[in-house]
């Protein structure tokens, strides 16, 4: 009986093992864009997993090294038109001095809609919800824009470009993650738990399908 119990919980919690690591592990689509990109002031764009219709959640983290003779700005394009050369974008422009300037272009007019600052190698964060609702929050978890509405919108490309050819970056290179967006506050808080919850269920299954049979 002590060594069909030793099974069975042996059996169960590979089975618990086997939840916790299929469990939603929200994924995103990870892009590296190289320094000689934004040595150019030709956009230079880069395919998606997927086109994001549902608002999408962007992470940028710029590890440039930057022509301290020039101090230019490394600009990051979320590109919002299936059509490369034309359509709406936000542009992200990480300037040397450590200024963050962020563009929102609706297919003809460019608009700066929020600045702020950003460091080396920590995150920016974009948000687009999926009614198309801007929010970009920096390194310190501060926002630099806060709820600017474009209406909803569809990301086709992400991409990178400068301002004058050859002045820009010296090395280095800035990664661009982007995932789906949660659809609440609420939503965002709870889902990273729902492996934990769900592991700790299926423990209470386990001790109390021991505690049956092994009585």
């Amino acid at each position: 009986m002590q060594r069909l119990r030793l099974t069975s919980l042996i059996a169960i919690l590979t089975v618990i093992l086997a939840v916790a690591a299929l469990s939603p592990a929200y994924a995103s689509c990870v892009r590296s864009i190289s320094y000689t990109v934004f040595n150019n002031s030709t956009f230079t764009y880069y395919a998606l997993d997927q086109n994001y219709t549902s608002g999408f959640a962007a992470t940028v983290v710029n590890k440039l090294t930057y022509n301290t003779t020039t101090n230019k700005a490394a600009i990051v394009r979320f590109h919002l038109d299936a059509n490369t050369a034309s359509g709406a974008y936000i542009e992200l422009s990480f300037w040397a001095n450590k200024e963050l300037h962020v563009w929102y272009n609706d297919g003809s007019t460019n608009v700066e809609i929020g600045a702020g600052y950003w460091e080396s190698g920590n995150d920016t964060k974009l948000t687009v919800t999926e009614d198309g609702v801007i929010s970009v929050v920096d390194y310190e978890g501060n926002y630099v824009v806060k709820n600017y509405g474009i209406g909803a919108v569809t990301l086709y490309w992400v991409g990178g470009h400068g301002e004058t050819t050859n002045s820009i970056a010296t090395s280095g290179y800035v990664t661009v993650s982007v995932g789906t967006v949660e659809g609440s506050d609420v939503t965002s808080a709870v889902t990273p738990w729902i492996p934990v919850i769900v592991t700790f269920a299926m423990l209470g299954v386990a001790l109390s399908f021991i505690k049956k049979f092994g009585s």
